[in-house]
C-alpha cells in the first residue's frame, strides 16, 4: 500500500539509496505498488533501477539462455580437463 510516508522516504535526498532498497525490500509490496512507484520515480534513475529490481519477470526464454551459457561454460571447463588430462596420458606413456 502505497502512503505519503512511503512516498516522503523515498524523495528524501538525506536517505541514501541502500536505506531505500532495503526499506522496499521489506515492506513486501505487491506488484501493482512496485508499478506505480515505478511510474511516480521514472525521472530519478536510481531510485527507477532499484524499483525495476524489485520485479521479477518470469521470462522462459531468458532462463533457457542463462542455462545455456552456464552449460557451455561447464562444458568448456570440462573438455579443458579432458584434454589436459589426455596431455598428460600420452607423456606417460612414452
Amino acid at each position: 500500500m502505497i502512503t505519503n510516508l512511503l512516498i516522503d522516504y523515498l524523495k528524501d535526498e538525506s536517505v541514501s539509496i541502500k536505506k531505500k532498497k532495503i526499506y522496499l525490500e521489506r515492506l513486501n509490496l505487491p506488484y501493482s505498488d512496485l508499478f506505480m512507484l515505478k511510474d511516480m520515480f521514472e525521472y530519478d534513475s536510481k531510485l527507477y533501477q532499484v524499483l525495476h529490481g524489485l520485479i521479477y519477470y518470469d521470462d522462459s526464454g531468458f532462463k533457457e539462455k542463462i542455462n545455456y551459457q552456464n552449460n557451455k561454460r561447464k562444458n568448456g571447463s570440462k573438455q579443458k580437463q579432458m584434454k589436459r588430462g589426455n596431455r598428460y596420458d600420452k607423456h606417460k606413456r612414452r
